[in-house]
């Protein structure tokens, strides 16, 4: 999966790429328009400003003007083994989170099975993770086929599938009554 900062266009829904970088929002200045960016992982790091011109995003500056008075926001996308992701704002002053953009506003009329991370020992005595996905209507007690999955489980993505939808298939297996485990990787790398 590939993260970068685009331009959602709420009316129709199109996407406008600003940059592939792995970087934050760090600012939004309504007045000027343009938007300041840092690097995920270094809230000190060097900032990059973009400014929309007609159809799509170009680097700037970075000026005093560019940071000045905004609107300071948190842009995050959340989800996990459970929950579909979705795209909050939070103003940083009063803490208050809103739903930006609900990716998938179609699965609340879907049923999907509970996902849980479960660990083990392999043969050769190291930790294994993976994820268990039960049926939406799962019953203690009730014997289940059980399908396995030999790789792709990451515990902080919410997938219907797994990492390649032409070959994983863990959520339609769980609707027909098909408990599956999804190896993840060695716990020891994680």
């Amino acid at each position: 999966m590939h993260t970068f900062v685009a331009e959602i266009e709420i009316p129709n829904k199109s996407v406008v790429p600003i940059t592939e970088q792995p970087v934050k929002v760090s600012h939004w200045n309504q007045r000027t328009g343009i938007l300041v960016l840092r690097s995920e992982d270094n809230a000190n790091s060097v900032a990059k400003a973009y400014k929309k011109t007609r159809s799509s995003w170009n680097a700037v500056p970075v000026t005093a003007d560019a940071i000045g008075p905004g609107v300071p926001l948190t842009i995050t996308l959340e989800e996990d083994i459970n929950t579909p992701p979705r795209i909050f704002v939070m103003s940083r002053e009063s803490r208050r989170k809103a739903v930006l953009l609900d990716l998938n506003p179609q699965f609340s009329n879907l049923k999907f099975g509970k996902v849980e991370a479960v660990t083990w020992k392999a043969t050769d005595g190291h930790e294994v993770g993976g994820g268990l996905y039960y049926p939406p209507d799962y019953e203690l007690g009730r014997r289940y086929p059980l399908v396995i999955q030999t790789h792709g489980f990451q515990k902080d993505k919410f997938w219907i599938d797994g990492p390649w939808s032409s070959a994983f298939a863990a959520q339609p297996l769980a609707a027909k009554e098909i408990v599956v485990l999804q190896v993840g990787s060695s716990t020891e790398s994680d």
